[in-house]
């Protein structure tokens, strides 16, 4: 009985050797990712400093070359100037897929400009993360200066009644604009910097607001699998890309379709240009872009003929679209289930359905959002073709 008791002893201090050498081997070969991870729950008890809401649990800290940067955002919001910093810091993530070796990931903690408006509204825009090395920290090029930038603005933040999205670059292939004051945010005029920031003392901008306002920034569109609730919020927006006369010149058969037309009418989808053929900046299609746009209070310094024109529908009624040519770029979401004055709103249980009376009014036409692949406009020589027709929610309280 005593060797019995001695070998099971020897047997179970040898596993737990091999168990725990096998756990110091693999947290080895992860580059200490394991103890990291299992030390997450500890981790704020004993550096408290290090795990306020500004830090994810997975952050690898301290590390004496985590330097901060300071982000900043400029933009005007109805007549008003807007000038926002964030200090952000750079970190190593562990619950990060490794790059190369066994480097960690370098992330920056903050995510997200959350800016109040003083109307009630929401301005939301990217921190500038590739300040951040994927390899080293804290990048070593130059600071980033006016940078052109995407962003989501909500004109209500308790109970929007519409929600846009920006996401843009400099190189991007259509066109971005505004017309005039039509507007409250021109996408052309939002910018963000960043630069070291080298401060003894530092406090570093909180994420809670960047995790509250992420599905807000970039909302979701897959409502198949989304269970609503009694805060659930529908939003829907209707696009369409501008092709004018030039660009159809060549094709006879649209030509000779048009060529009779003096009311707005349905185009066959067969005789429209190509949705992603190249287009031709030629002098005629400049000077069409310009006297159509012109017309409605554009710069015309700010398109480029050889890029796409998307413009926007507004919904004007309970399923009732109407073009507006105030915005170029960008996708416009209106809340749904509301009557012509906003009120009566409520949840709908099948949105899909209720939204298959969507219908476009111009002028003497009115169609089915479904059965329109473009509309022929004779008083302004365009066709607003290839509508794309989206839905989004938000899981925000609405105003009682």
């Amino acid at each position: 009985m005593k060797i019995l008791k001695f070998w099971s002893s020897v047997l179970g201090v040898t596993f737990f050797l091999l168990f725990a050498g096998g756990l110091v081997f693999l947290d080895y070969t992860l580059d200490h990712a394991f103890s990291y991870r299992f030390g997450a729950i500890f981790r704020p008890l004993i550096s408290p400093e290090y795990y306020d809401d500004t830090y994810q649990k997975t952050a690898q800290w301290p590390l004496p070359d985590s330097k901060p940067f300071k982000a900043t955002v400029k933009f005007e919001y109805k007549s008003r100037s807007y000038s926002v910093d964030r200090v952000v810091r750079c970190y190593r993530d562990v619950g990060k897929m490794n790059v190369h070796g066994t480097g960690f990931i370098w992330y920056s903690h903050l995510k997200l400009f959350v800016v109040p408006l003083h109307d009630g509204g929401i301005f939301i825009a990217d921190i500038p993360g590739k300040f951040c090395d994927t390899y080293s920290g804290v990048s070593q090029s130059q600071p980033i200066k006016r940078l052109a930038n995407g962003f989501t603005y909500l004109d209500n933040e308790k109970s929007p009644t519409y929600l846009e999205t920006y996401f843009f670059r400099a190189d991007t292939t259509y066109n971005v604009a505004v017309s005039g004051k039509k507007h409250p945010i021109d996408p052309k005029k939002v910018y963000v910097s960043a630069e070291w920031y080298n401060k003894a003392d530092i406090d570093y901008s909180s994420n809670k607001q960047s995790q509250v306002y992420s599905s807000y920034h970039n909302p979701s569109a897959a409502i198949l699998s989304h269970k609503a609730n009694k805060n659930t919020l529908y939003l829907t927006g209707l696009r369409t890309t501008v092709l004018f006369k030039a660009q159809w010149a060549k094709n006879a058969h649209l030509v000779e379709f048009l060529s009779d037309k003096t009311e707005p009418t349905l185009v066959p989808k067969g005789l429209l240009p190509g949705r992603h053929g190249k287009r031709d900046p030629s002098k005629e299609l400049e000077q069409q872009v310009n006297t159509f746009f012109q017309k409605r209070g554009y710069s015309i310094e700010a398109l480029d003929p050889g890029k796409y024109f998307y413009v926007f529908m507004r919904l004007t009624e309970l399923h009732e679209w109407q073009v507006d040519y105030s915005q170029i770029g960008g996708f416009r979401y209106f809340r749904r289930a509301c009557d012509a004055e906003f009120k009566n709103c409520r949840f709908q249980e099948n949105i899909r359905q209720f939204l298959k009376t969507d219908f476009v009014k111009i002028r003497g036409l009115t169609e089915n959002v479904t059965n329109i692949s473009g509309i022929y406009l004779p008083q302004e020589q365009i066709i607003l073709s290839y509508p794309i027709h989206k839905t989004i929610y938000l899981d925000a309280p609405s105003e009682k």
